[in-house]
Formats: C-alpha cells, sequence, structure tokens
C-alpha cells in the first residue's frame, strides 16, 4: 500500500516537472515605470502617461481614449508576458468603463484606436465598427491579438459587465468571453504564457487573493500558428472611457522567453529569471 502511494508520488512530482523546459528564461524587457529610464522606453498616446511612479493607461475621467507601446518591436512567439495592473474607480459605487487591454499589434508604437467602446483599439464603441485596413491610420494595427479587461455592459455578459475575452483581427470580437471581477480587487499581477499555438492568462493576488488562477486560454477551435508572429510586433497597453470611467494604472511590464518557462494551460509558480538589460 505504501509502496504503491510512493510510486503515485513520483509520478506526479515527474508530472509536474515535465511542466518546465530545462533552464532558466532570460528577461527580454523588464521594466519598472517608477524609473525615469524605464518610462523612456515606452510610446504613450492619447491620454497615456506616467503617474506616481506608473503607467497611467486611463485615469477616471470620461471620454479618453489612450495606448503605451515599447518603442522597440520584439518578434516573439514564445514568451511570457507579466505585470501588475490596478483597476479602480474613484467612487467605488460608480459603473466603471470601458476597457483595457493589452495589445500585441505590428502598426506601430504611434497607433490608437477610438475611446469609449473602442477602448483606445477600434474605432469608436468597439466591436461592431470595422477595423482600419490603411496602413497609414493611427488605428491600423496589421497582425494583432489582445487580452481585453471589460467593465462596460455592451461588451460583457448577461448580468455580468466585468469580463475578460481575447481579442483577433483586429476587433472587440472578445473570444472565450469569461467573468472576471477586476474593478476594486487591488493590485493584481498578470501572467500571460504565449506559445505558437496557444495563449493563456494567469491572475496572482488582489484583494480575492486569487493563486495564478487560469483566467482565459485561446479558444478550442483555433488552428495552430496563430501566435506565430510573422513580423516584429509591439507590445503595451489600450484603454478608453466614456460617459462612465475608471482609472488603470500599470506598476511594470516584463517579457521572458527561453528555456524554463512553464509549460501552457498549467498552473504553475513562476519561474525565476535571468535579468538583462531591456530594449
Amino acid at each position: 500500500m505504501h509502496r504503491g502511494r510512493f510510486f503515485f508520488a513520483a509520478a506526479l512530482a515527474l508530472a509536474t516537472t515535465s511542466a518546465y523546459a530545462a533552464g532558466t528564461p532570460t528577461n527580454v524587457l523588464s521594466l519598472d515605470f517608477s524609473k525615469t529610464d524605464d518610462q523612456g522606453k515606452i510610446t504613450i498616446n492619447g491620454n497615456a502617461q506616467f503617474l506616481n511612479g506608473k503607467l497611467s493607461v486611463i485615469d477616471d475621467n470620461g471620454s479618453e481614449a489612450s495606448s503605451a507601446f515599447v518603442t522597440a518591436p520584439m518578434q516573439l512567439s514564445d514568451y511570457m508576458a507579466s505585470f501588475d495592473m490596478e483597476v479602480k474607480t474613484g467612487d467605488p459605487a460608480a459603473n466603471p468603463a470601458d476597457a483595457v487591454l493589452f495589445l500585441v499589434q505590428s502598426g506601430g508604437p504611434d497607433h490608437i484606436g477610438g475611446g469609449g467602446g473602442g477602448s483606445g483599439f477600434t474605432r469608436t464603441d468597439g466591436q461592431a465598427t470595422p477595423r482600419s485596413n490603411d496602413e497609414s491610420s493611427p488605428d491600423f494595427w496589421g497582425y494583432t491579438y489582445s487580452v481585453d479587461f471589460n467593465a462596460w455592459q455592451d461588451n460583457g455578459l448577461p448580468n455580468q459587465n466585468q469580463v475578460i475575452g481575447l481579442n483577433l483581427t483586429g476587433q472587440r470580437n472578445m473570444f472565450g468571453r469569461t467573468a472576471y471581477n477586476f474593478v476594486n480587487k487591488g493590485l493584481i499581477h498578470y501572467d500571460i504564457r504565449v506559445t505558437p499555438d496557444t495563449l493563456t492568462v494567469f491572475a496572482t493576488g488582489g484583494t480575492d487573493k486569487l493563486d495564478h488562477k487560469v483566467l482565459l486560454t485561446q479558444p478550442s477551435w483555433m488552428g495552430k500558428g496563430f501566435f506565430n508572429a510573422p513580423k516584429p510586433t509591439w507590445f503595451g497597453f489600450t484603454g478608453g472611457t466614456g460617459g462612465a470611467q475608471m482609472e488603470a494604472d500599470v506598476s511594470n511590464l516584463t517579457i521572458a522567453t527561453g528555456d524554463g518557462l512553464p509549460a501552457p494551460g498549467l498552473p504553475y509558480a513562476a519561474p525565476a529569471a535571468t535579468p538583462t538589460a531591456g530594449p
């Protein structure tokens, strides 16, 4: 009996170990937005600003459109992006809006969409409007995907405004839309694990004391290779408010690559990374 338990424990340990590649990941980007030098590596557009040592994507005022991207593009298809973000309203009883996105795109670091439901990403009023196909337009994104933290009812679920979803092809289509309360929940750490075939979002911390909770994975119907970046892309954030508003503050942004990253879609304890100078 005890021998059986020993073999089961050994098998479980082996399975857990196999969730990691051998080696140590390397930070190809490591930004702390309380540092002036790191702020200088970001292109900010619209209403985005650096405030109190954080990247303020939107700042609890109405009718805003913002974007902020790492100025130097990178061509990455197997990586983990990590950041700490707090989304809140000045009045805790207020109805928050609209959204903040973590966005990967090949259009350019100075690109920005509309406010309100456009959330700094699409044209005004969001998912129902067409994307721009004109490369000279500021809302042309080229190859793109994004993780959408939405707080407004038009893009939510029945009786659940706050959701997370995956945007593809330059629109707020929010595939895999899942209920997720993130406004006025304190500072939350996010890990977005991407491989050429998969995308998984984890959350840790906040007032709900999340523990590497899996929030979102790519839809099962997606074909292979969508996240295999065909060209260099810019990494960053967009956001927007309308008649209702909220504040979204990002403290840092790290992107790690190489051996040692966790296997996609599995809970994990984030591995230590070897720091290098960011671009």
